[in-house]
């Protein structure tokens, strides 16, 4: 009755500290460039236009990531208005469900400590909260190939269907990242259950059936409305070189990644929890579970890209892994467990309360992107709505999401070939004597160097001690 009570305890101060974790001040700060303020744009063209098929952004269409993430957001925006809360509630809550599945699996499979381990290595996460707590398509992602695991390993009569779903629904938030979990799939299934793929064909079949409709038929919409152009970039192009692999770019980075955002300590944890899991490697759900965590870092080890947040799909099973080394550490030796225990306790608390005061807290309090936001918004209440504005660094996401205008960055003169977001600072300088641009928007520094350089008649407003805007006389109205 008391281990009941005190289980329960336990597992409502856990979810309760996973939700402040992933709510507390999800509003606060401002949209930070670059991600989160497309998604927001993108969101709020949804909102105006109806227009929920092909995504737009700054007058154009936005190739970039498929959908689903703002699918999902234009619903809750409805229902709670456009802001910054709204565009990362999806994240929060697809972050927030991770780490209870992690943590409850753990609990359900390990015990206590295990849980415990897995829960503090995944929620103190710095990388895996600052995706979580941003309106990125990260933790969606995260969340859904998560899933996959689980249902991989169920027996579930319609788990082909909720695969099938899962997948798609991969595709439609991130595109080609499908392809890990799929490829993970396929082997598990031809190693582990080939028995099944003999007898259960039509199953397969039918999940690979429901991944063409989804994702077909959003790719085929698109495509009936803005051409063929669009399909070929969402099936060829949308990993934006990720996929491109070669010994030549191999570096350790995505190792190091690995170990600080483990909190250092709890990466030997890890490793002793890949030692434990080889040699029972027979057990289906423990390749999964070594190949989720692992088989990321391998890849991207060998692509050009160093972002530490394209492993944020791996970080759950990293927590899994450092539960399950933890479950066979304090049962290596039964006479002397409760020792052991006390051993993976102590340090376990010490560092999970720095890590939360180090990491979490300034995370949590952030509050960036403020003075940029005010002279978005004061460009919003003083131009016309067809005014263009030209934004002299590459902070032009949230410019346009606050300004609610198109907005090109102009942030230094080497000619551009491309002229649909860049230009250079020649040209940004003959649209403003065409009479085609009367707002130039940057860093105070910034807009006196390029008023001084071009010799521009205008007048600028100190927005504030970072900001300022430069209102612009052209030739024509001279």
């Amino acid at each position: 009755m008391l281990m009941s009570l005190l289980k329960k305890i336990y597992y409502f101060m856990t979810i309760s500290t996973i939700l402040y974790i992933c709510f507390y001040q999800l509003g606060l700060s401002s949209f930070a460039d670059w991600d989160e303020a497309w998604y927001g744009e993108i969101v709020k063209q949804m909102l105006r236009s109806k227009e929920y098929v092909v995504p737009y952004w700054n007058g154009s269409v936005f190739f970039d990531k498929p959908p689903l993430y703002m699918w999902i957001s234009s619903i809750v925006a409805q229902f709670i208005g456009l802001n910054e809360f709204s565009i990362r509630f999806t994240s929060a809550v697809a972050g927030a469900i991770t780490i209870i599945l992690a943590f409850h699996y753990s609990l359900n499979k390990w015990g206590i400590i295990p849980s415990f381990l897995t829960f503090v290595t995944l929620s103190l996460n710095n990388i895996f909260i600052w995706r979580v707590r941003s309106g990125n398509l990260d933790a969606l992602s995260t969340l859904f190939i998560f899933l996959v695991y689980f249902v991989t390993i169920s027996h579930y009569k319609y788990r082909h269907i909720f695969l099938g779903v899962l997948f798609s629904a991969i595709y439609l938030t991130k595109a080609s990242l499908m392809g890990l979990p799929f490829v993970i799939f396929c082997s598990y299934e031809i190693i582990y259950r080939s028995r099944d793929i003999k007898i259960y064909w039509k199953r397969y079949l039918q999940m690979v059936l429901i991944i063409v409709v989804f994702v077909g038929g959003w790719l085929t919409l698109s495509s009936l409305k803005v051409g063929i152009s669009f399909v070929k970039y969402y099936l060829f192009a949308s990993d934006q070189g990720v996929m491109k692999l070669s010994l030549e770019f191999f570096k350790s980075n995505y190792l190091w990644h690995v170990y600080y955002s483990l909190q250092r300590r709890f990466f030997f944890v890890f490793c002793l929890g890949i030692i434990f899991l080889i040699p029972k490697i027979k057990l289906g759900s423990n390749f999964l579970l070594l190949v989720n965590g692992l088989a990321l870092i391998l890849f991207l080890s060998f692509t050009e890209r160093d972002n530490n947040w394209y492993l944020l799909p791996s970080v759950p099973f990293w927590s899994l892994i450092i539960g399950y080394g933890t479950f066979r550490f304090i049962n290596l030796i039964p006479k002397i467990k409760y020792f052991l225990i006390i051993t993976v306790l102590i340090p376990t608390l010490y560092v999970s309360q720095k890590t939360y005061r180090e990491n979490i807290i300034p995370i949590i309090q952030a509050n960036s992107g403020s003075q940029l936001k005010e002279a978005a918004i004061y460009i919003s209440k003083n131009s016309d709505p067809n005014d263009v504005v030209v934004r002299l660094d590459q902070l032009y996401p949230s410019t346009i999401y606050y300004s609610d205008r198109v907005v090109y960055s102009a942030y230094d003169n080497k000619p551009r070939t491309g002229e649909w977001l860049f230009w250079s600072q020649d040209k940004a300088y003959n649209m403003i004597n065409n009479g085609n641009i009367r707002w130039v928007s940057g860093t105070t520094e910034d807009v006196e160097n390029f008023k001084t350089k071009y010799e521009v008649i205008g007048e600028i407003i100190v927005v504030n001690e970072k900001e300022s805007i430069l209102r612009t006389i052209p030739n024509i109205d001279r």
